[in-house]
């Protein structure tokens, strides 16, 4: 019996593991997507195949390095691999090149249908404005 548990224990653990990882992305010797995690977990098993965030992230798209097309960051994210969806939870702020500000707890990024929604209180604060809405 104890075999069993510790085999069910190894298929529980990431695949992959990573501490203070820093990652840039370039298309043709340019940045244009800056990556920052403190901690990174990787599951590839067949019916849970994610990678997590548990500690937080931060992207930066860049339109031209070092100019800021926008940022996002939150206190933990999850990138369901196979059905193409992130999830930012806690503290979730995005920032873009028109000094628009969201702030949320739950954002969803919906790669496939190319949508971003929360069902969560959000607050978008523009230069002329603050708006405050239940999900969008």
């Amino acid at each position: 019996m104890k075999t069993i548990m510790k085999v069910s224990e190894v298929e529980k653990l990431p695949e992959l593991l990573g501490e203070e990882i820093y990652f840039n992305q370039s298309e043709y010797g340019k940045i244009i997507l800056s990556v920052y995690t403190p901690k990174v977990l990787k599951y590839s098993k067949t019916n849970n195949q994610q990678t997590e965030f548990p500690q937080g992230i931060t992207i930066v798209h860049f339109k031209n390095f070092p100019d800021t097309l926008s940022k996002i960051s939150a206190d933990y994210a999850v990138n369901f691999n196979d059905k193409e969806i992130w999830e930012a939870k806690g503290n979730v702020v995005a920032k873009n090149f028109k000094h628009e500000i969201l702030n949320t707890e739950y954002l969803v990024w919906d790669q496939k249908k190319r949508k971003i929604y929360s069902n969560k209180q959000v607050t978008v604060t523009t230069p002329d404005d603050i708006i405050i809405g239940d999900g969008f």
